[in-house]
């Protein structure tokens, strides 16, 4: 009789993990693709700050070059 009792408690588990263990990839596999999003969006948002600082160092030093050349064509 216990045994009877353990098979069927095996098999109720095994029937378990079988519906379980898909929805438990789905979740990991979610799970990363939202990490791998999230370290591009993070890499995107670098490079736009790099290249928002050298444009912002380019038009300063271009304002510079503006502002010597000004000064040059009049003596001051």
């Amino acid at each position: 009789m216990s045994s009877v009792l353990l098979i069927l408690l095996l098999a109720i588990l095994l029937v378990g993990a079988w519906f379980v263990w898909p929805s438990l990839t789905a979740e990991r596999d979610q799970a990363r693709r939202l990490r791998q999003i999230d370290q591009a969006r993070r890499r995107a948002l670098t490079d736009m700050d790099y290249l928002a600082q050298r444009a912002w160092r380019e038009r300063s030093l271009a304002d510079t070059q503006r502002i010597d050349r000004i000064v040059d064509e009049h003596d001051l």
